[in-house]
Parts: C-alpha cells; sequence; structure tokens
C-alpha cells in the first residue's frame, strides 16, 4: 500500500545510516528515526489506540515531534497538532470537539498540559516525551500580599476572608460555619493524641478551634508576620499546644514527626497550576501517618466558575448589590486562582496507590454566599501499609517507559484512513477539525515528489508552525524521497536574520514562506545588500495569502543570480494543502497579478463565471 509511512520506512531499508534530521547542533539518522517512531507506535498501540483515533499533540518543533508524528501514522492513528501559544480555553474546545483520548506534550507544557487533561472529559491519556523542565514558584509577592493583610484590626479581615461581592470582611455567623464545615468533615480523626498540621494557616481561626481538642496543631504559612500574629492571638486565648513553621520556595517546611491529619483549607485557589497542587498533596500524604488524613477545602469549582462570574457581572449574588463592574478586570481577577477540575481527585485515587479515598462533598451549611454554592471540599484518606506511589498509565514519562520494540508495526494503513486532523479558526471563529486521509495526502505528496524532483543531496526547512497545513509536507515530503530535514527552532520563523542564518548553515534548497513574510525576508536582503551568489536555496514555495507581483519581480532580482525558483501554490485545508501550482518564471511583464495556477494531479479546479 502506497503511504507516506511505506515510503518512508523504504528509505530507512535503502539509507539506515543517512543523516535524516538537523536540529541545532545534532543530527538522527534515517535508522535511529525510524526506530523512535517505531517505539512510539507500539507504546500507543499497548493503549489500545484504534484505526482514525485522533492523538492530539502539544509539541514545538523537534526531533521529538517528527519521531512522534511518524510514530503516530505507524500506529494506524491521525495526528491532532494544537499550537503550544493557544490559550487553554482553545486547547480544551479543540481537545472536546475531536473527542481525543491521548494527549502528547513536552514536559516544559506540564503546567498546562495537566490544567488541560483534568479538565478534558475525553482525555484518557497524558503523555510526557520528556522529563526535562520543572516550573519554579516564587513567592515573594504572596508573602508581601499576607504581610499586608495580616496587618488588619480584624480577625476575619486579617485572614484574608473578604467577600468578592461586598469587598467587605464576611460575618462572624459565616466564619464560624466555615470553622465548624472544617471540623465536622474530620471530626473522626479529631483525638486527644492526634497531630494536626495545617497548610495556610492564617491568624488561626481554624487552629482556634481545632487545637484544643487534640495533641499537637502546627501552623505553616508562608508570611512570618503572619504566623507572629496567629500566634499571639493563640497564646491569648490560652491554647499553647502549636508549633509554628515557615513555609519555604519550594512549598514545604521541615516537620519533625508525621502528623494525623493535615488542613489545607482556602489555600489552592493561590497555587498557581495542577503541578503545584499535585506537589502539595503528595507532600503531605509523604508526611501524614498510614490511616491518616488530608482535608482541602474551599476548593472553586472549575463548572461553576461561568456562573460565578455572572453573578458578580450582573449584581446578582445572594441579593447584594456591589455597584459597577468592570468585565474585563473581573474575568481577569478570577482567571488568576486556580479552579480544580473533580477529575483531578478521580484521578489522585486511581493513580497514587498511598490513597485509600477520597470523598468529595459541598458545603456543610444554612447560608447562602460564594463560600458555600461555588466551591467544594475534598478528604483524602491515606492507606494503611502504605510503601509506594506507583502511578496507572493515565500519566506517564516515556523516558520512563522500557522495552519498547523497536521493530516496524505490523499495520496495514488503509488509504482511507485519517492521517490527520487540523483545526482552523472557521467563519466563527470556533475551532474547526478538518479530516483529511492518507490518500489525500499521497497524492499531494506524491504529485509534489514528481513535479519538483526532489532527492537525497536536498534539504528541506521546517519552519512553519505545525497546526498549518504547509507544514505537513515539510513534515513528510523529505522523508519520502530521502533526503534530509532541517529543523528551524520554534519562535524564529518571523526571524528573517536567523531564516537567512540557517540557510547559509545548514545549506537549506527548498523552504516555504508565507507571501506577507517573504516580502519581510526580501526586503532584509536587500535592504542590507546581501549577496546570494552561491546560496544553496533551489526552490522557494509560497502560499496561503495572495501573491503580488512585484513581490515575484523583487525576488526574480535577488535571487536571479542563484537561478533560485518561486512557486505560487493555492489550496484550502480542507483540500490536503495545495490543489494548484504556479511556476512564477511564467509570469510575463505585463502580468497585474499572479495566478493560481493549475490544479495537481488527481484534481479539477472549477472557476465560477459570477465571481
Amino acid at each position: 500500500m502506497k503511504n507516506v509511512v511505506s515510503y518512508f520506512e523504504k528509505q530507512v531499508a535503502k539509507h539506515p545510516d543517512k543523516i535524516a534530521i538537523e536540529y541545532k547542533d545534532s543530527v538522527i539518522t534515517y535508522s535511529k528515526l525510524n526506530e523512535k517512531s517505531n517505539e512510539i507506535a507500539h507504546y500507543l498501540l499497548g493503549q489500545n489506540v484504534k484505526k482514525d483515533d485522533t492523538i492530539a499533540l502539544f509539541l514545538s518543533r523537534s526531533v521529538g515531534m517528527i519521531s512522534t508524528i511518524f510514530g503516530i501514522e505507524k500506529a494506524g492513528c491521525a495526528y491532532l497538532p494544537i499550537n503550544t501559544r493557544s490559550p487553554v480555553s482553545r486547547v480544551l474546545d479543540i481537545l472536546n470537539d475531536s473527542k481525543s483520548r491521548v494527549f502528547i506534550v513536552e514536559h516544559r507544557f506540564k503546567d498546562i498540559a495537566l490544567e488541560v487533561f483534568y479538565n478534558a472529559p475525553f482525555v484518557e491519556n497524558l503523555i510526557f516525551l520528556d522529563k526535562e523542565y520543572e516550573s519554579k514558584t516564587d513567592f515573594t509577592d504572596s508573602k508581601k500580599l499576607w504581610n499586608f493583610i495580616s496587618t488588619k484590626d480584624s480577625l476575619i479581615e486579617s485572614s484574608g476572608w473578604i467577600s468578592s461581592y461586598t469587598n467587605k470582611p464576611f460575618s462572624r455567623l459565616e466564619m464560624d460555619e466555615l470553622v465548624g464545615n472544617v471540623v465536622a468533615k474530620i471530626s473522626a480523626n479529631l483525638k486527644k493524641d492526634t497531630t494536626v498540621l495545617e497548610i495556610g494557616s492564617g491568624s488561626g481561626l481554624i487552629a482556634k478551634e481545632i487545637a484544643p481538642k487534640v495533641s499537637k496543631y502546627i501552623c505553616a504559612d508562608i508570611s512570618d508576620i503572619v504566623l507572629k500574629k496567629s500566634k499571639q492571638i493563640l497564646q491569648h486565648e490560652g491554647i499553647n499546644n502549636v508549633e509554628f513553621l515557615q513555609i519555604d520556595n519550594d512549598n514545604t517546611f521541615d516537620l519533625k514527626k508525621e502528623v494525623d491529619v493535615v488542613i489545607i483549607n482556602s489555600v489552592v485557589q493561590f497555587y498557581v497550576n495542577y503541578s503545584e497542587l499535585e506537589k502539595v498533596i503528595s507532600y503531605c500524604l509523604d508526611n501524614v501517618n498510614e490511616g491518616g488524613t488530608v482535608f482541602i477545602g474551599d476548593i472553586r469549582d472549575p463548572e461553576l466558575r461561568d456562573s460565578f462570574y455572572e453573578s458578580l457581572l450582573h449584581k446578582s449574588g445572594f441579593g447584594i448589590d456591589k455597584g459597577k463592574i468592570n468585565a474585563a478586570a473581573l474575568k481577569k481577577s478570577l482567571d488568576k486562582d486556580l479552579y480544580v477540575n473533580k477529575k483531578f481527585f478521580i484521578e489522585l485515587l486511581k493513580k497514587d496507590t498511598r490513597v485509600k479515598s477520597v470523598e468529595l462533598s459541598d458545603k456543610i451549611g444554612k447560608i447562602k454566599n460564594e463560600l458555600s454554592v461555588y466551591r467544594y471540599d475534598a478528604v483524602i484518606k491515606k492507606k494503611n501499609n502504605s510503601t509506594s506511589k506507583n502511578l496507572d498509565n493515565s500519566i506517564v514519562y516515556l523516558p520512563d517507559i522500557r522495552n519498547l520494540s523497536v521493530d516496524n508495526p505490523n499495520i496495514a494503513i488503509d488509504n482511507q484512513q485519517l492521517a490527520y486532523v487540523i483545526y482552523t479558526s472557521g467563519s466563527t471563529g470556533k475551532p474547526k477539525g478538518v479530516m483529511i486521509e492518507h490518500r489525500s495526502l499521497f497524492n499531494r505528496l506524491d504529485w509534489m515528489k514528481s513535479e519538483y524532483s526532489l532527492d537525497r543531496s536536498d534539504r528541506i526547512l521546517f519552519k512553519t508552525p505545525y497546526s498549518f497545513d504547509v507544514s505537513v509536507w515539510e513534515i513528510f515530503w523529505w522523508a519520502m524521497c530521502g533526503s534530509k530535514l532541517i529543523i528551524l527552532e520554534d519562535g524564529f520563523e518571523g526571524d528573517p536574520q536567523k531564516i537567512l542564518k540557517i540557510i547559509k548553515k545548514k545549506k537549506v534548497s527548498i523552504l516555504h514562506f508565507v507571501p506577507s513574510m517573504l516580502n519581510v525576508f526580501i526586503s532584509y536582503i536587500d535592504t542590507n545588500n546581501i549577496n546570494l551568489s552561491g546560496t544553496s536555496l533551489k526552490k522557494v514555495f509560497t502560499s496561503g495569502e495572495a501573491l503580488a507581483v512585484d513581490s515575484v519581480n523583487r525576488f526574480r532580482r535577488l535571487f536571479g543570480v542563484n537561478s533560485t525558483e518561486l512557486h505560487n501554490l493555492y489550496g484550502p485545508t480542507e483540500t490536503a494543502i495545495d490543489v494548484t501550482y504556479f511556476a512564477c518564471d511564467k509570469l510575463s511583464k505585463s502580468s497585474k497579478f499572479v495566478p493560481i495556477g493549475k490544479s495537481i494531479s488527481n484534481n479539477r479546479v472549477c472557476t465560477d463565471p459570477h465571481m
């Protein structure tokens, strides 16, 4: 069967030791690229992927991106590229619309990947290609904020309990109910010999109620000023069984002994992402005794974020008139908080073998306010005899997977199977998935292979963002012909100086520009009087926008010294990249526009005489 996979594997058999890809200062041969792709394919097949399944990607341009895409094709699936600059909302829209079960990302995008994973109902497997990047949290601003808040006179206000509707402290009744909710949900664990740790203890509202019931209470907070104030308050009340610990920048602290109960109430919203929340929970499970409890309270529910926003915006919250609202400022303020999908805790129960149970519940109480309506609590119980924290395969790191086969999978690819899915904005602005079959992809690339005679000496520059369909021929064409791929680092596709430098250094012979970027590139060369004599460029392709006659003439003047060809391609994403082509050396001097040319093989173009 003729397809991109079979053609690539033929080139591997012919030239196993030939360099396939150059990226920065590293190279990889055809055989090694094939092996890496096969490992990914076999892993996916082990996860029971099926024909036509879409595998979503959140990757930057790299060798890993190429081996992953090839591996997906070898597994009989279709790849779905998502721009790494996309906001979480767009990523979720795409994943929910495509119903992709597998999401493959780089570890440096872990924060957004976890947020997406826990909020995308169809995603079952989150796969990290590497383990190189770890984000750091800086608590400097948070410390300054809580140092300021702690100076307030009111105990409630100095603990940060301010209504979003009135910008005033919650009432004593509301606070009594909030503290009562915490006590009620952990009451079975509060005994005379119990040791309790509270993370984010504030001015001691909860400690004041619970400390007298237990043997020892540990208040931990990021602010030393907050800790000093809570110490004064508790000692004034005659409560002397409390220890005070300051949290460091790793969100940890030096516990002298294990504890029986951990309380994290109304703190999670200040964590920067799911990664930080995972780290804190793991630390708690490390330090809580077997059979112990971790209570996480006052969690923002993302399922209710929009209704909370609307209630604030339209002044409909519990009969309170907040006055005039700045919608943009309000949304920005809400988006700063971490909202935790309940799926996070369900996955925690599945993947962390230290966890015996997770109970999610609404608030206990009669007063209707933002604390009781828009937030929920989680009670995590640790197992007895818990010694490990092995994860299941819902979140995996490929570098940790051993003994994957490097042999070509025995998978027959039908020409009507999906090869890739690319989302465009569509006329409404809502992402629209375009599904392209292998027969359409192969026809497009096979035509290009025949029309432009690519050979083993050619070097194609891969610089187009992979979420645009032009990238598809950059990704596959070279591999069908035994040529070489040169990868431009992410972020430099709009830098003419960087592009020219890599063309010269890596001897690039073929590349693509959208016409507007071609103009930038030409202007850079023209303005700087750069001599192009001896440049390796053979062919430059342009598509995606209308190509101007002036651009063609300027190109001829600058690149004519090397007889570099300029080709204008046209085609909507739905037609597998391009459907027409025009060699710009055929453009007459009297032409007022650049034609889109004639149709490629096995396609027919019809024009509307009324347009």
